[in-house]
């Protein structure tokens, strides 16, 4: 890694506060070298969060860690010896599992054993020879980040605090330094749930095994209602924006049957009518086929689940970036942000660890605006952060 690099990571470490972590002493942490850039060291442990500090202040770690888990004896080398307590609940929300139509703009992908290569989202293995060995390049927009900022924001208000009863004081949000956010929940009475309990709250927020008894409803039995609570709201609320909001286009593009598209045209305002009342009939909708429905349920989870990573919450022993740290693939830092400056949140002003300009040369011209800077092949002049960004990236080197 470039000495620049390292230069700015070690001053930044001598003068950063690290955020208190609540029970320092019960956490594993780990730590990636500027030395050794392949192998993490793990099994550290700390007794307060000076001490935490001044490791940091000395090692200078290209990638900081710690555990979610509380354990006795975080120090162990075998993961039993540690005898785990509990863990936090952590949520990840990053854009590279969230489809947007900017990625066939800025990122791109190839196949490092065939060769076969393409632009937007990487596919998990690669679509020509299946190999999994897939090299991935990938960057950060303003769209890109907006939609993360939206994930969290239904994340913590729709799930969080309506369905589960949390607290926002309980909820910390953190940019994760790269591209997307962490949410962490701090309640004691929750740190003991086990990966199958946290596995169901996975599934409730991701809208898995989502199912609507059509023939129930066919039967003129009492269906949800719009203001209802949890899931059978979202579901009526999916079913009335998708009735009211589609055309014919849309509803072929989506692939409903003929019978079904003529049917919702012709249907639509009585449809509408029934479902917005306060005693909602949904007679009139069920009379839709069963690929109908299907679609309107996939309809119904794309728009209302929340994409969250289920590794990170289902894993009660995970290693998550350290807040206050910085992270060595962008140079941009792991930072705390309240609920109400997700709006219009800039990665480049907000994780900045460093100010002033650096002249650099750029080995490729972007496609897209870092910070709102226009990125060109060759020497250039930008802000420190935003140059330090393209380093880590290995797209420029500095020339001063």
């Amino acid at each position: 890694m470039n000495r620049i690099v390292y230069r700015v990571f070690k001053n930044y470490y001598r003068r950063v506060a690290i955020d208190d972590i609540p029970c320092i002493e019960k956490r594993e942490f780990a730590f990636v070298l500027f030395d050794r850039p392949d192998v993490m060291i793990r099994h550290k442990a700390f007794n307060s969060i000076n001490e935490l500090k001044r490791f940091l202040a000395n090692a200078t770690p290209l990638h900081a860690y710690y555990s979610t888990a509380y354990y006795d004896h975080p120090e162990a080398r075998d993961m039993d010896e540690k005898v785990w307590q509990g863990a936090d609940i952590v949520f990840d929300i990053d854009v590279d599992h969230i489809p947007t139509p900017c990625k066939k703009i800025h990122d791109r992908w190839k196949c490092l054993d065939c060769g076969a290569h393409g632009r937007g989202m990487a596919p998990e293995k690669c679509p020509s020879c299946s190999s999994k060995r897939i090299d991935r390049v990938s960057w950060i927009c303003d769209e890109c980040i907006k939609r993360a900022t939206d994930e969290v924001i239904k994340l913590i208000e729709e799930y969080l605090i309506k369905d589960f009863g949390l607290h926002e004081k309980e909820l910390k949000i953190y940019f994760s330094g790269h591209r997307g956010f962490h949410v962490h929940v701090e309640r004691k009475d929750l740190i003991e749930l086990d990966q199958e309990a946290r596995r169901e709250i996975v599934d409730y927020i991701k809208g898995e095994g989502l199912i609507l008894s059509v023939d129930v409803l066919r039967r003129g039995l009492p269906g949800p209602s719009l203001g209802d609570p949890g899931w059978l709201g979202r579901l009526t609320r999916g079913v009335y924006q998708l009735i009211s909001c589609s055309d014919e286009e849309s509803l072929l593009s989506m692939g409903f049957p003929r019978r079904d598209i003529d049917y919702i045209l012709t249907y639509r305002e009585k449809i509408l009518q029934a479902l917005g009342g306060d005693h909602p009939y949904w007679g009139y909708v069920a009379k839709l086929s069963k690929k109908a429905w299907k679609l309107i349920m996939g309809y119904v989870k794309q728009n209302y689940a929340c994409m969250i990573d289920e590794r990170v919450t289902t894993d009660i022993k995970r290693l998550i970036r350290l807040p206050g740290s910085i992270h060595g693939k962008t140079g941009m830092r792991v930072v705390k942000v309240e609920l109400d400056e997700l709006e219009g949140f800039n990665p480049f002003e907000r994780a900045r660890i460093i100010k002033g300009e650096l002249k650099v040369y750029v080995r490729e011209k972007l496609s897209i605006k870092l910070g709102g800077y226009t990125i060109t092949e060759g020497a250039q002049t930008l802000p420190f952060q935003i140059a330090l960004y393209l380093i880590c990236r290995g797209r420029a080197e500095p020339l001063e």
